[in-house]
This record gives C-alpha cells, structure tokens and sequence, in this order.
C-alpha cells in the first residue's frame, strides 16, 4: 500500500512545443508504504492540458522534478520554472525543502516559481 503526501501544490508556467503559453498545476509531496508509512521517496505531479505527468526519487525531491521535465519535454512541452534552469541549485540547508537558488539571482526560489527574465 502506497500512499502519497502533498506537501505543496500550485500552478507553473508551462511551453507548449508550438510556442505558446500555458499554465500547468502540480503537486509535490511524499511517498510512504506498508502499514507503518515508511518513507519510499518524493513524488511531483504535474498537470498539464489534462495530461498527468508524474516524477519519483527515493531521495531529492528536485530529482523528482527533473524527471517529470524529461517526460514532459518528450511530450512537447517545457517547464519554465527556476528548477529545471541550469542556474538552480540547492544548499545543505535548503536541499528538499523545494527552495533553491539561481546564480546571479539574489535571494531563494521555490524550484516552482517562473525564472526571472
């Protein structure tokens, strides 16, 4: 038995592959088991044109979310949002607490929020 704890949910800046502009909503959370809930991972679920999207790592949330962006992105779509930029990283303190930064950016991110142009 698996059962999944949202622990944030929101709306994300989604492109479409015709360049267009939509809004995805998602969910992230945890994943527990068996009847004394252990921990199993994290787990992003990403909504997007009414297409579920879903991403799971035993151990980083944002590695969770990376892997919801490679199937997204094998779908036509990419995430605009700080997480999936190149630029995002996390720190001892802020790893798996869904914030992160952007280099030259000052100040924390959520990994969902839209990158700043």
């Amino acid at each position: 038995m698996r059962e999944f704890f949202n622990f944030t949910s929101g709306e994300c800046q989604v492109r479409r592959s015709d360049g267009t502009d939509s809004v995805g909503t998602y969910r992230m959370g945890t994943v527990l088991t068996g009847r004394t809930q252990v921990f199993e991972g994290y787990r992003v679920e990403l909504t997007v044109d009414s297409k579920i999207f879903t991403g799971h790592d035993s151990h980083s949330i944002l590695k969770a979310l990376l892997r919801v962006s490679a199937t997204v992105h094998a779908e036509g779509y990419s995430l605009l949002i700080a997480g999936t930029s190149e630029a995002f990283y996390e720190t001892g303190l802020s790893f798996n607490s869904n914030y992160g930064y952007l280099k030259n950016v000052d100040g924390q991110m959520h990994m969902m929020a839209p990158v700043p142009i």
